[in-house]
């Protein structure tokens, strides 16, 4: 996808990183934030990871070796190697974040961990946080009624996890059923959300990926 370094610019804090296929920016926003971009569809940056106006003056260096380019500011230590793998190291050169290098394994299905974790989450935002409704209307309450009559659902098939997704009060349920049971739970739902309000969808076995035009 990046290809070996070719070449880099550095532009006061800002690293830019010229590869075989693309290019790859390293920016010190201070001494103990780095901002590490590649534009797949824009050049511009629109990242909003960093809340307020973080920037401070930082004073970057850069150096190449054999293993690759090395972006350093009083706090941290990038380095980064070719296919836009980038680590970073404390000042004490303690690793604090390294870039996967393994091979990628794709698996088939949910595993049951994840599904486990997604419950609890989802328990949490509603019988905890209490976000499926907002409190100064809560008598409002479809989310949650549509919570309840999935978890009835789902306790007869022994299998399957619901929660709340999305934007919370104005969000959706998301619910995850054997597959078999699709079309049985559409049906069983619509009749409470109506059937324009349901979406079958795929969890795909590849996540994010990069499709070259």
């Amino acid at each position: 996808m990046f290809g070996k370094i070719t070449d880099y610019t550095l532009e006061g804090q800002k690293l830019v990183i010229r590869f075989e296929e693309r290019e790859g920016v390293i920016e010190a926003v201070t001494d103990e934030i780095i901002n590490v971009f590649s534009g797949f569809e824009t050049k511009e940056h629109r990242s909003k990871a960093i809340e307020g106006e973080k920037r401070k003056k930082v004073k970057a260096l850069v150096s190449r070796d054999d293993a690759g380019i090395v972006f350093t500011t009083a706090k941290l230590e990038v380095h980064i190697a070719d296919g836009f793998k980038v680590d970073i190291y404390d000042a004490d050169g303690n690793l604090l974040c390294a870039d996967y290098r393994g091979k990628r394994e794709y698996t088939k299905q949910v595993c049951e961990e994840f599904l486990k974790l997604m419950d609890e989450s989802g328990r949490s935002s509603w019988e905890l946080l209490q976000n499926c409704y907002p409190i100064k209307a809560y008598t409002e309450q479809k989310i949650s009624v549509a919570l309840a009559l999935t978890d009835l659902f789902l306790e007869k098939l022994g299998k399957g996890i619901c929660r709340i997704h999305g934007g919370g009060f104005a969000g959706v349920i998301m619910c995850v059923v054997p597959e078999e049971e699709t079309e049985n739970y559409v049906s069983y739902i619509s009749e409470f959300a109506g059937k324009e309000n349901v979406y079958p969808m795929n969890i795909r076995a590849v996540g994010a990926v990069h499709i070259e035009k």
